[in-house]
């Protein structure tokens, strides 16, 4: 499966150093380059992109300014990082960016393709149906796995959000978070759709999920017996 993959940095060489000796890596890529930030945000207009490696010292637009970009207008692209400046406080702005790897411009081609393919594995798409979304939600958690998750009923559609196994956002029409979440679990006969990535950066359920499940089987319970009483 052919796979596009857009490099951005400043330094005309080493540009297409990268790009000549990763066409020689893997031949199921397409390399796209950009000098900065708003040449890659030209391309990431026109070409449906898979994987942004980007440096962050670039003129015009850096590579900062670039993250943010990416993060507002397409926050499911996955990233990977490289500089040659990199502090501790760099570091962890770059984790808040939500970024997927980090390396040095001490990098070898085969370590900077073998970061692209996982990054590539890791935003594989997945479908499982007719599960008990109760215990697929445990088992996410048991497997401390990242990714989101859309959930299909019917015409409803659900988003859950996992990062690390922590359930950190859920979305169903007007409801958000935990209300959410509690009536998303009941549901049978659901279609799962997995996307081992997390697009959310900051957790809004502060309640664990064995408490929400116990909570929402509850409630759903309670509803069963008053229509029983009815």
């Amino acid at each position: 499966m052919k796979h596009n993959i857009l490099i951005v940095d400043d330094e005309e060489n080493l540009l297409e150093s990268i790009k000549d000796g990763l066409k020689e890596l893997e031949q199921d890529w397409d390399i796209f380059t950009a000098r900065n930030g708003r040449e890659a945000t030209r391309i990431l207009g026109e070409r449906s992109i898979d994987v942004l490696v980007t440096d962050l010292k670039m003129p015009e637009m850096d590579g900062f300014q670039l993250l943010t970009y990416v993060s507002n207008f397409y926050p499911e692209l996955p990233v990977i990082v490289m500089s040659a400046h990199a502090t501790d406080r760099t570091l962890k702005e770059l984790e808040e960016k939500n970024i997927d790897f980090f390396i040095g411009k001490n990098f070898t081609l085969e370590t900077l393709h073998s970061k692209i393919n996982s990054v590539i594995e890791r935003t594989a798409f997945g479908f499982v149906k007719g599960i008990n979304i109760a215990s697929f939600l445990q088992l996410i958690e048991l497997e401390e796995k990242t990714c989101t998750l859309q959930i299909r009923k019917g015409k409803k559609t659900a988003t859950l959000y996992f990062k690390k196994g922590e359930l950190w956002d859920a979305e169903l029409d007007d409801l958000k978070g935990e209300k959410a979440v509690m009536e998303i679990i009941p549901w049978k006969n659901a279609i799962i759709e997995i996307k081992n990535r997390c697009l959310k950066t900051k957790k809004q359920i502060d309640y664990d999920l064995k408490h929400l499940i116990l909570e929402s089987l509850k409630l759903q319970d309670e509803k069963e017996n008053q229509n029983n009483q009815d």
